[in-house]
């Protein structure tokens, strides 16, 4: 039996065009709060100036902005809230804030659907 080489799927002669991605990931479906460990950044929403730093410092772009009047009446982006769905609980946004605006708080306290959290109704 003769010697015949593997010949790979994609080569030089059927590539993709260059930039094409064929199978993208997209994390819009996930969930990464499984990953948390019981803890979550809460957001003080009287003490946040909007400076966008924990934005900056999120690996996984938790936070909702909408553009909206600050405090001055001047017209930029407020921030909502943390979408806890993508939010794996690193805390970093947390070390960054430096009006502390984000709090480190139990996550069993909470009920949280999205950007919606409310206190877990204790009776």
């Amino acid at each position: 039996m003769a010697f015949k080489r593997s010949e790979p799927a994609l080569g030089y002669m059927n590539a993709p065009i260059g930039g094409v991605i064929v199978n993208p990931g997209n994390t819009v479906l996930k969930d990464l709060s499984a990953g948390r460990l019981g803890m979550i950044p809460f957001l003080i929403k009287e003490k946040c100036t909007n400076c966008g730093e924990c934005e900056m410092t999120c690996p996984d772009f938790c936070f909702t902005w909408q553009m909206g009047k600050d405090k001055a009446g001047k017209e930029k982006p407020i921030l909502q809230g943390i979408n806890y769905q993508y939010c794996k609980g690193c805390m970093k946004c947390i070390r960054i804030c430096k009006f502390k605006a984000l709090v480190e708080d139990s996550e069993s306290k909470y009920e949280i659907k999205g950007l919606d959290i409310r206190p877990v109704k204790t009776a």
